[in-house]
């Protein structure tokens, strides 16, 4: 399963497409009703500033189309994305289950 937080927005689209346009992130801020924060958000990572991802990845798509860039490849397809992250899942996996375990000494006694 994969991770419902995980972000799948395509931020170096957004920023590439700002940037060709000669655009400051306080101008797009102003056109598009978002904080210059929210934007290098989307542009850099991070979820901290949006309430849940589909926001997020809503507020993606509207930058994409008022920098005249398609919508639909700004945001990952879930299909895509995880497919992505299972190799990353199965090296964790086979990383954790290939560790021993160490006993651990306990930190107190309760009589």
């Amino acid at each position: 399963m994969s991770n419902p937080y995980a972000d799948r927005v395509r931020g170096e689209l957004l920023h590439e497409w700002r940037v060709s346009q000669q655009l400051e992130v306080s101008a797009l801020a102003s056109k598009s009703n978002l904080s210059v924060a929210q934007i290098r958000q989307l542009e850099g990572g991070g979820h901290s500033l949006f309430y849940t991802p589909a926001i997020k990845e809503s507020a993606a798509r509207k930058l994409a189309r008022l920098l005249g860039g398609d919508p639909a490849v700004v945001v990952q397809p879930l299909d895509d994305f995880q497919a992505q992250d299972e190799p990353k899942v199965i090296q964790d996996l086979t990383h954790l289950f290939g560790q021993k375990s160490v006993p651990r000494k306990p930190t107190s006694v309760f009589y």
